[in-house]
């Protein structure tokens, strides 16, 4: 049914579908406060088609500009020098810097509020704050793009720019190709900033320097490295080696070499044991070490282990609790018997001659 654009109930109903049939409204209707104010509800720049009029008041205009900034410049030229509002505007918009005059766009309160919400606000500040250290710093830490926006002379300065990678390295990205290819520079971020590999250059991902200076400050690099450097046995021998605790997302990268799971078991508290894989867990060394690093406890042994003599005559000798846990044909057998006895005859011993002594 086609809608009467002189209804004010019909064209409220069509608003609630979408705010663009306000554009097909009446001219009294978009003169409308209820009706205007309505269609902003549904999206900010809704104000573009009302009246002139209502653009020009006070209160739909910050009714819109509080639904999105992007509406200041549908709001007529008085009110864009209103400062209220062109704080609101610029808290959820930062690029209506562009839209404020040009002595607001040189102070650094109005930038600061237009860069905090987007950093790449930047390009319409002033050249003087383009090229303000604390101005692009703000700018820059929350978009690494806006750097492009920054003035020649801080884009150029080496000492501004690694210690804003130290901040985001996501700004290695965006830096010109002569400090991308700095070696010294690059190596202090590595040293001194987690999540930097990623984005250095290709070269550098495939420098063994490069590789074994971020392992060793950042394991979770293992992630970025290409399949031949994760899979290699050395780098992810020297990554655990600065390491207090293995995380679980990288334990797949030990769980397939007998050698690195044994390094990693030796070197980390038991909650990696739960992911072994099924061949570790029949692996004897592998288990008598877990046993040794968990005080004992054969809740992670599998029942092949269990079953296995040779096996079960080393782990009693770590510890005598595995009695408890290896089956009757296991325990009854001679060997396991004569261990036992040997060591109750031991504890006899000890204990006669405490005895003796007291």
């Amino acid at each position: 049914m086609a809608i009467d654009f002189n209804n004010k109930k019909e064209v409220m109903n069509s608003l609630s579908q979408g705010y663009h049939f306000l554009k097909y409204a009446s001219n009294p209707l978009k003169n409308d406060r209820e009706v205007v104010e309505l269609a902003i509800e549904k999206k900010a720049s809704a104000l573009q088609y009302a009246s002139e009029g209502l653009k020009d008041d006070f209160e739909v205009a910050k009714k819109a500009l509080e639904k999105g900034g992007s509406a200041f410049q549908f709001i007529s030229d008085r009110l864009k020098t209103n400062e209220e509002l062109i704080e609101i505007a610029l808290s959820r918009c930062g690029t209506v810097l562009q839209h404020i005059s040009e002595q607001m766009r040189d102070d650094e309160k109005w930038v600061k509020i237009a860069i905090a919400q987007s950093g790449n606000a930047l390009t319409y500040a002033s050249k003087r704050l383009r090229n303000d250290e604390e101005t692009v710093k703000q700018a820059i830490i929350n978009t690494p793009s806006a750097l492009k926006f920054a003035s020649t002379r801080l884009k150029n300065n080496r000492q501004f720019l690694l210690d804003l990678a130290k901040m985001n390295p996501a700004i290695l990205e965006q830096m010109n190709g002569k400090f991308q290819t700095d070696k010294a520079l690059i190596k202090e971020i590595l040293s001194t900033t987690k999540d930097a590999f990623k984005y250095i250059l290709k070269e550098w991902q495939m420098n063994q320097e490069m590789i074994l200076l971020a392992l060793q400050h950042d394991i979770h690099v293992l992630h970025e490295l290409d399949d031949e450097f994760s899979s290699n046995k050395d780098y992810l021998l020297y990554a655990l080696k600065n390491q207090k605790k293995l995380p679980k997302s990288l334990f797949s990268f030990y769980c397939k070499d007998h050698d690195l799971i044994f390094e990693a078991i030796n070197r980390f508290e038991y909650h990696i044991y739960d992911d072994l894989p099924k061949w570790a867990t029949l692996d004897e060394d592998l288990m008598l070490l877990v046993i040794k690093k968990s005080s004992g406890n054969l809740r992670y042994l599998s029942d092949e282990l269990k079953n296995n003599l040779s096996f079960c005559k080393k782990l009693l000798m770590i510890t005598r609790k595995a009695t408890r846990d290896i089956p009757n044909h296991i325990k009854s057998h001679p060997e396991i018997q004569a261990i036992l006895n040997t060591e109750e005859s031991d504890s006899k011993k000890r204990e006669s001659s405490k005895k003796s002594k007291s």
